[in-house]
């Protein structure tokens, strides 16, 4: 007995684009059987027209060759021909050679924009709470602007520090003593420090 399992066709690259995004699709019965369409069509038309719908699932159409149908859904040709009626393709829309569902198509379309959206809501919250923890980096842009030259202790005094009028009056003089001392300290003379 061989050890090999298949598990499926090998997939074309369509396929597998298809295939990944949502494996089933909303079908909802009372809508089928309420259609006249598919109550006066016979067991064959509906098995066809549900396998079909399976192809374009996957496939996302399906060939309109009769022959190639139905090697794709393994079903001898003349069944194929036999319930690839008028009402049975009432449920597809050809594109070139194929038949397509907008139905399916309609369902697919929606899923992937819901999809990029959650995608991209993901990648704001994840960069927000990056942000929140502190993780990213910030680095500055442009250029900084103003002067950069460096002050020495002996250009700064308490006149300097209110040069442009912010501090009231009273505050100085609350600070009086301080400012008087700082001011006394930058005019000594500098001793070395000997090690």
């Amino acid at each position: 007995m061989n050890d090999i399992q298949v598990l499926g066709p090998a997939m074309s690259k369509k396929n597998s684009q298809m295939a990944s995004p949502l494996p089933w699709f909303r079908m909802f019965a009372a809508h089928y059987l309420a259609d006249r369409n598919f109550r006066t069509i016979s067991l064959e038309e509906r098995g066809l027209i549900l396998s079909m719908l399976l192809e374009c699932w996957a496939s996302e159409d399906i060939p309109k060759n009769p022959n190639e149908l139905g090697q794709i859904l393994g079903v001898p040709v003349d069944q194929v021909k036999r319930a690839l009626t008028s009402k049975a393709l009432s449920f597809f829309n050809e594109r070139g050679d194929c038949y397509h569902s907008s139905f399916l198509d309609d369902q697919r379309n929606k899923f992937l924009e819901a999809r990029k959206a959650r995608i991209e809501g993901g990648q704001k919250g994840s960069a927000i709470k990056k942000m929140k923890k502190g993780t990213v980096e910030v680095k500055p842009g442009g250029q900084p602007e103003g002067h950069l030259h460096q002050l020495q202790s002996t250009q700064v005094n308490s006149l300097s520090v209110n040069k442009e009028g912010k501090l009231k009056d009273s505050e100085l003089e609350q600070h009086k003593e301080w400012l008087i001392d700082y001011d006394n300290a930058a005019a000594l003379p500098k001793r070395e420090i000997r090690q």
